[in-house]
């Protein structure tokens, strides 16, 4: 591959070379090896000494390993990660040079800043390479527990936010009321309804509609925006729906109805807007639908062998996972929830995600091990042809979005995002965003916009699009010309019809997506 093939951060990383001349034992007893960095982008060619033990690779080997999956193994790791009793010195030096020549073909790698400490590449390169992303808004006010699900509208700029108390003993009173045993009243979920706006400095804000606190352990929440109903699931199986009141600027609330159709933790709801019904799943391996105007009575249910894990609708059908890769089909063409086609799948896995997308048709699906599938949805009515375009590894999950403009994934892993590129899971880059666990993923094509929650009790919303270009130093880069699209994500303040209409315009004029954008899967 010639350096004129390879794109954005990648081209820096082919300029950067490692070597491993020697190593020398000092007076502390510890052996030292000589690392030489030399980066050839300009010339003269810049270069760089240093001295590591190897206790010192070890480190940065664990704290990449913390950001980056699947890293080339350190040279001296054995079974369990045990380093062994007696080691050929020499050896460990030929290794060493390997595995960090291995490094800078990672892209992750080459943007993490613990990597870039290590190297000193600030004495090699006057400016940082890439260029951080910004996280234009970060709120927790008020939130008690980690944040378990959340949604934002980009044109009202509302985000509804539900928190969860995810320790053991929450966990055990939730176990306990499914059995009908209540302990002390005390509540597990907050959910809290926020506007943004931006203050007199321009920052952006947000306001604080209003606070919900349930006694349950509260799984996730679905918005309609045509029913301007805000449902939420419950660990016990209950599902409360609210109806919001949007022509009172989302700042009042009702509830609307009271589900009670499942026995056991609520994985997924839907609602249909034409027929005012609800579609819900649950860890009891049922399929229920029920009427929104008579809820207390079922119009339909299927038990499944398995469980169902994840749900999604487009147009007039429902698409269902489960846990061992199976996906159902179902129409609602004609009002009545009636099943069209399954989706058996050579691997067993446990979907965590489907995400419908219109531009072909394709149905994305993330699993739990890591697998990524991808359908080809047949026409309404002729669902039977569908087939499966690729089934690729990538790393365990809970949540995956996919970038139609950009082609790329952008999957959870521990507290960082992690950005593939979707024609050869190539690991573009890992975003540190939170300092706990990610919880959910919402990502905007239109507007340039990554909104991501965590266990630590955060949402953060981030101006991130068109990676590498928007991320990479181009002042760094006087041999290669390439155009970079500057992509200004902003708040808005409130207020007024024409204020959204413009944004609506704006919205319209943006990159829109050919059919062909996705044909790399074929």
């Amino acid at each position: 591959m010639s350096l004129e093939t390879l794109n954005g951060i990648e081209y820096l990383g082919a300029h950067l070379k490692f070597k491993v001349p020697g190593y020398r034992e000092k007076s502390d007893g510890h052996v030292y090896y000589r690392i030489v960095v030399q980066f050839t982008l300009v010339e003269p060619f810049k270069r760089i000494d240093f001295e590591y033990t190897y206790e010192n690779c070890l480190t940065l080997f664990k704290t990449l390993s913390q950001q980056c999956p699947d890293l080339p193994q350190l040279p001296g790791i054995g079974l369990f990660g045990f380093k062994p009793n007696g080691f050929d010195t020499e050896k460990r030096r030929v290794d060493l040079e390997k595995w960090l020549g291995a490094l800078v073909w990672r892209c992750d790698v080459l943007g993490s800043e613990s990597f870039y400490n290590f190297c000193n590449l600030s004495q090699v390169l006057d400016k940082k390479w890439l260029k951080q992303p910004d996280c234009i808004l970060k709120f927790n006010y008020g939130h008690s527990f980690p944040v378990q699900d959340f949604f934002y509208e980009p044109d009202t700029q509302v985000c509804f936010v539900l928190t969860t108390d995810d320790s053991i003993a929450s966990k055990m009173q939730g176990l306990m009321g499914i059995f009908g045993k209540s302990l002390k009243p005390t509540f597990h979920s907050q959910l809290i309804g926020y506007r943004l706006d931006v203050d007199n400095n321009e920052e952006p804000i947000t306001q604080t509609l209003w606070t919900i606190q349930y006694q349950q352990r509260g799984t996730m929440i679905k918005w309609d925006e045509k029913l301007t109903i805000l449902g939420i699931g419950f660990d016990d199986g209950h599902i409360i729906c609210l109806r919001i009141a949007t022509n009172k600027k989302y700042q009042e609330y009702s509830e609307f109805c009271y589900i009670h159709k499942h026995t056991q933790s609520v994985n997924g709801i839907e609602f249909n807007s034409l027929t005012g019904h609800c579609y819900s799943i649950s860890k009891d391996k049922c399929l229920i639908t029920t009427d929104l105007a008579n809820p207390s009575s079922i119009l339909k249910e299927k038990e499944f062998v398995n469980e169902l894990t994840c749900l999604t609708t487009n147009q007039y059908r429902l698409f269902v996972g489960d846990n061992v890769g199976s996906i159902y089909i179902f129409s609602f063409e004609n009002g009545p929830l009636h099943a069209v086609h399954q989706i058996k799948q050579d691997v067993v896995m446990q979907l965590t995600s489907i995400q419908y997308c219109p531009i072909k048709n394709y149905l994305i699906c993330g699993s739990k091990e890591g697998y990524l599938s991808v359908f080809e949805i047949g026409k309404q009515g002729k669902e039977k042809s569908t087939n499966q375009i690729t089934l690729l590894k990538t790393i365990p999950n809970k949540v995956v979005q996919f970038s139609i403009s950009t082609k790329e994934i952008y999957v959870n892993y521990g507290n960082c995002v992690i950005i593939l590129e979707s024609t050869n899971m190539k690991y573009l880059y890992s975003l540190e965003a939170h300092n706990k666990d990610i919880t959910k993923i919402q990502l905007f094509d239109s507007i340039g916009l990554l909104i991501t929650s965590s266990k630590d009790n955060t949402v953060k919303f981030w101006q991130y699009k068109y990676f590498p270009h928007l991320l990479l130093n181009n002042d760094i880069l006087p041999l290669r010309k390439e155009p970079v699209a500057e992509h200004k994500v902003t708040i808005r303040q409130q207020g007024g019809e024409q204020n959204r209409q413009s944004v609506q315009l704006q919205q319209q004029q943006q990159m829109k997506p050919e059919l062909e954008d996705l044909d790399h899967w074929q």
